[in-house]
């Protein structure tokens, strides 16, 4: 990671954690943050997918696969964005399955290392346990837009800390003589 890359992950993260604090201020405005930054996150995403495939994946085995995905998130982003009032049940929906795909591909990472004998990141496990959490949580709560909130917003947190600590951790690099 090169010095802009580590500066511009840690302005990243004083923003996440400002938005947060934000949010956690004001549930009642922090519910239209939340669909602002999925809607906005989802775009960008579909956007950078489209790109992509343009760009390397259209010459690649199964790269129509993520021209189409991109096609999807665009059209599932500019949905969101053009929603007057969002049913309050979809953004803890959306916070649901995040959290618990991405706890369980972090967790099927750890497993995967282990079987191969590799070391496993106990940084890695902590964000898997944290991200099945919350998707309990999201479970637990999911009638409460202010618990929505306050979930959204503790991950936003936690992220930005994980966000920090990979900025500032020393890069290991293997020279091959």
């Amino acid at each position: 990671m090169t010095t802009l890359q580590r500066v511009q992950a840690v302005a990243l993260a004083v923003l996440q954690t400002a938005a947060a604090v934000f949010m956690m201020i004001d549930p009642d405005d922090g519910f239209y943050v939340i669909a602002a930054i999925m809607s906005i996150s989802l775009l960008l995403l579909g956007v950078r997918l489209i790109w992509y495939y343009f760009t390397l994946a259209i010459h690649m085995v199964g790269g129509r696969k993520m021209f189409y995905f991109g096609v999807l998130l665009l059209d599932f982003g500019m949905f969101v964005l053009s929603l007057d009032d969002i049913p309050r049940i979809w953004v803890l929906l959306y916070l649901l399955v995040t959290h618990a795909f991405s706890g369980m591909v972090e967790l099927l990472r750890i497993r995967e290392a282990r079987h191969s004998g590799g070391r496993v990141s106990k940084l890695l496990l902590t964000l898997g346990i944290a991200n099945i959490l919350t998707a309990l949580l999201c479970i637990v709560f999911i009638r409460s837009t202010r618990a929505a909130v306050y979930i959204y917003s503790a991950g936003l947190i936690y992220g930005a800390v994980i966000r920090i600590i990979n900025a500032v951790r020393e890069t290991r690099i293997i020279f091959i003589e």
